[in-house]
């Protein structure tokens, strides 16, 4: 267990963004190196890294765990010994656990005779951006059969998983909207709160049961007594619906514009993700084995949340994501400076590789 907090420290210690995994890289490497020789190394690029263990004979199954490599750019306010050296950037999603319990579970198994070929994936750029979109066209000719991936959530105790079946997960649409409007002096033009009451209102007016928007960042090139000629909105929807999404944020800017003194407005899609769905033979594979593991079993909400993971279901039969609790306290919550983690994790979440890895499919 210490060498295992000790990895993830580690890892922690290095976060960085999407597509940008230089120092995680090579931590990675060295420890397979070191500790997991048996893994052959299958791919080595920007889309991240991929390790195959070999059977002597012909597998049963072909299995594959995913873990992620990137952090995000929020300041670590944490005052610990592990605190981020990269300043600006934290782990402050849980990937670098998830990597640690994968690099410890293959260190677990190098040596072990198994029936099934096993296939470890840190896939860069998760966040965002999609890297599993691009991974996936990398590991098209291993025909994986199975691929689980799992995520840390503060909403439980160490100890504890959630997963269910059918749709897990939000969908994802993540576009920058800029707004080109006159430039005035701020005593003559009109108010850019009114644009800013304008989104407020039709956000209220589009999030229901299936659908939500947000707009985590606005950018504007005004000064303290300059009207900003150009806002940039970047916004977000998550659904369990399939849409045009580019046609209902057009409508959205439409609206304002017939309110709003707009001299046009220019659109930029940054990503999409799918609805994340889990199988129905990887679900019940996934939720014996946790419970063989001794895990606190509860069946997940469909969450607005969202995770690239969802990519893979396009190319494998079955896919499989559930949940681990890691929760510490109230204030370290994930996508926060102060996130952190109970460690006590680490231990449950590379067990239930270790077997998903041992189990006869």
């Amino acid at each position: 267990m210490e060498e295992l907090v000790g990895l993830r420290r580690s890892l922690h210690k290095h976060p960085e963004i999407a597509f940008h995994e230089l120092e995680t890289r090579a931590i990675i490497k060295a420890f397979v190196t070191e500790r997991a020789g048996l893994f052959e190394p299958f791919y080595d690029g920007q889309c991240g890294l991929v390790f195959v263990k070999r059977c002597k004979d012909k597998p049963k199954k072909t299995v594959a765990f995913r873990a992620e490599m990137d952090g995000l750019p929020v300041k670590d306010e944490k005052k610990t010994d592990y605190a981020s050296l990269n300043p600006g950037y934290c782990h402050s999603c849980g990937h670098d656990a998830h990597m640690a319990m994968l690099l410890s579970a293959m260190e677990k198994i190098n040596d072990a005779e198994l029936e099934n070929e096993l296939v470890c994936i840190f896939q860069a750029g998760e966040e965002v951006f999609g890297g599993a979109k691009y991974l996936m066209e990398k590991i098209s000719n291993l025909s994986i059969d199975y691929l689980f991936g799992m995520h840390i959530t503060p909403d439980m105790k160490a100890g504890s998983f959630s997963i269910a079946a059918g749709e897990m997960m939000a969908s994802s649409y993540t576009a920058e909207v800029q707004l080109n409007l006159a430039c005035s002096h701020v005593g003559q033009g009109a108010d850019r709160l009114e644009i800013f009451n304008l989104l407020y209102e039709a956000a209220n007016q589009f999030n229901n049961d299936t659908q939500l928007m947000k707009i985590p960042h606005i950018r504007d090139n005004g000064y303290y007594n300059v009207n900003a000629s150009e806002i940039t909105l970047c916004i977000n929807i998550r659904s369990f619906l399939e849409k045009d999404w580019k046609s209902e944020i057009i409508k959205l800017v439409k609206r304002i514009s017939d309110k709003a003194a707009l001299n046009n407005a220019t659109f930029k899609e940054i990503s999409y993700y799918p609805i994340l769905i889990n199988t129905e033979s990887a679900t019940r594979k996934a939720t014996e084995i946790i419970g063989k593991c001794g895990g606190n079993l509860v069946e997940a909400p469909r969450s607005y949340s969202s995770d690239d993971f969802a990519f893979y279901r396009n190319r494998i039969k079955e896919t499989a994501y559930f949940f681990i609790g890691c929760y510490l306290g109230p204030e370290h919550q994930c996508h926060t400076a102060s996130f952190d983690l109970d460690e006590s994790c680490l231990a449950h979440g590379e067990g239930v590789i270790v077997e998903l890895f041992n189990s006869t499919f």
